[in-house]
This record gives structure tokens, sequence and C-alpha cells, in this order.
């Protein structure tokens, strides 16, 4: 469900939410500097990787502080620069395809996402056992899933689970990862089940057990981590109640209203993430006080979905926001 990317950050990675022009005033003086060289310089000077480099560095730098949609752009056209005069820097390679991924989901452009995937690919391919080979499977996951969620590429789903499945085996370097990594393995399996469309008066099918155990692990993870960036934590949470509520039709008796209020509760703390997020979890609280209502009726009466049908109509809310209350107010 595309809802649940426009929730997260970088794919579940670096994606800027909120502009800090104060963070990233040392980017601008950069740029700046780099730009003033070159007009003065080309590919056939020694100088041209090297200026391409620190300026791709410095705009990925202010795109992920300051959020303007146009350094993300730059800084592809300066990493692919520098790809151009060595195709085999895996590092350059891998960031490339990371800021094509974002943009893919910033612009919808399924042609940014599947050009990522052999770049990131290359990259992670390069560093063999490496530490940072955790994060680069995972990014290379994010690749394939957003081909998914953009074009619908056949054998993207798996692709993008066997390399998060690899990112877990090689073991993430910090809290932060693993969460990053969980996260995004609960993401592709709810892509692969919502692509099923199976009604929810069908038994649950083995691609809804896979989702469980993956949300299942992913909690653990959540549980166990902490120390990991607070503003992380919530997103993770905030994302997992509704993973878990969407799941919760096909799991009568068996709904753990304990663990989704509490995810719902985590997830109340993004505050970063501004009015729509905190829609989101309204939404979300609103939703596990139906099926607790429905858990704990023994009259047969039917619940109140008035509290969801209000959220669904109140002025201001996104489209994001309204494309996802409307089927669940409607189909409940």
């Amino acid at each position: 469900m595309e809802w649940l990317w426009w929730t997260s950050s970088e794919g579940t990675g670096s994606r800027p939410t909120t502009a800090d022009p104060t963070a990233s005033r040392p980017w601008t003086w950069a740029i700046a500097v780099g730009a003033q060289w070159l007009p003065y310089t080309g590919p056939d000077r020694s100088e041209w990787p090297p200026l391409n480099y620190q300026l791709a560095i410095a705009y990925q730098q202010r795109w992920h502080r300051a959020a303007q949609p146009t350094d993300a752009d730059h800084a592809i056209d300066h990493w692919r620069a520098v790809l151009a005069e060595n195709d085999t820097d895996d590092w350059a390679a891998t960031n490339c395809g990371s800021l094509l991924v974002e943009r893919a989901h910033r612009d919808g452009r399924l042609a940014d996402a599947t050009d990522a995937v052999p770049l990131i690919e290359s990259g992670t391919l390069a560093v063999g056992d490496d530490p940072v080979a955790a994060e680069r499977w995972y990014r290379l996951g994010t690749a394939h899933h957003a081909s998914w969620q953009l074009g619908q590429i056949p054998g993207s789903l798996d692709a993008a689970l066997r390399c998060l499945d690899e990112a877990l085996r090689r073991g993430a370097a910090n809290d932060d990862d693993l969460l990053k990594i969980h996260l995004e393995r609960a993401l592709v399996g709810m892509s692969a089940w919502d692509h099923e469309q199976r009604p929810p008066d069908e038994p649950a099918s083995a691609l809804a057990a896979r989702l469980r155990g993956f949300v299942d692990e992913a909690c653990e993870a959540l549980a166990a981590t902490p120390a990991a960036t607070p503003d992380l934590r919530a997103d993770v949470a905030g994302r997992l109640a509704y993973i878990e509520l969407s799941l919760a039709p096909y799991e009568p008796g068996g709904i753990d209203l304990e663990r989704i209020g509490a995810l719902v509760a985590g997830g109340a703390g993004a505050e970063h993430r501004g009015a729509d997020w905190r829609f989101l979890m309204t939404a979300a609280q609103a939703m596990r006080d139906y099926w607790a209502t429905i858990d704990q009726a023994d009259d047969g009466a039917a619940p109140s979905l008035d509290a969801l049908a209000q959220l669904a109509v109140t002025p201001g809310l996104s489209a994001n926001v309204q494309a996802l209350l409307g089927p669940v107010v409607r189909g409940s």
C-alpha cells in the first residue's frame, strides 16, 4: 500500500521529512564553492571526478537536511558524472541508486526505481563480507520494492525479500538499521499479501501467515531496541500498527489489542511527521477501539464507526489520509 511508504522515510531509510535550514548551511557553502569551479573544468581534466564527488555529497546531504527537491536531482546528476569516469566505484553507485529510489517515490517515476536496481546491486556485490554489506542488501531490497510499488515488475517482491533476509543474516550495524530492515521486510510482505486480495471471509493464506511472522519479528526487534532513535521507533510503531489492523479481519479471536494499542501509542510520538500523521494515529486508535468493541460485544450489536467516519471527512486531510480512511469506513 503506497500510504505505508508515504509514512516512511528512506524506503525506511533517510528520505527527509522536515526542512532544517540551519543543519544545511555548511553544505550550502560547499555547493557554492564547488559550483564556482565547475564551469572551468570538464571530463578531460583531473579535477573533474573529485569535484563532482564533492558536489554529489554536498547536494545529497543538503537534500536530507533541507528537503529541497532539486538537490536530489543535482546529486544524482553529479553521481552519474562520477560513475561515467569510474563505473566500478561501489560507493558512488550505491548512493546514486539510493537517491534514485527516493526520487522514484517522490515523483512516481518507475524508471528511477528500475535504474536504481543494477546500481545498488553492483555496489552491494562489490563489498562482499564487509560490515557495510547488510545496509547495502537492505538498500537493494528497497529498490526492488519500489519497482513493484510503482510498476509491479514481476519478481520484484521475491527479490526484495531475498535481499532483506540477507541483510538480516549479515547483521545490522546498529539498532536503527535493524529496525529499518525489519520494517521494510514487513512492508514488502504487506505488498505481497495486499496484491493477493483475498476476502476476509476466506481462511488466512500462506502470504498472510508469512506477514504475521514478519510483523511478530519486527515487534520483537522494536522491543529489543529501546536505544534506537526515538523518531524512528515512533515511525516503525505507527506503521506496524496499521499492518496489525490490516490483518485483524483475518484473525478473528486472535487480535492482540494490547499490542496494537501499544504500537499506536508509540506511533503517536512521531511529532516530526506533522498533522497527517497525527490524524493517522487517531484513526488507528479508532480502528483499534472498533475491534475492541467487536471483541467485547455480547449482544450482537454492530459496533459504531462514527469516530472513523468523522475522521474521514475532517477538513484539511491530505489525499493520502482520505484514501486510507475512506475504504476502512465503507468496508468495515
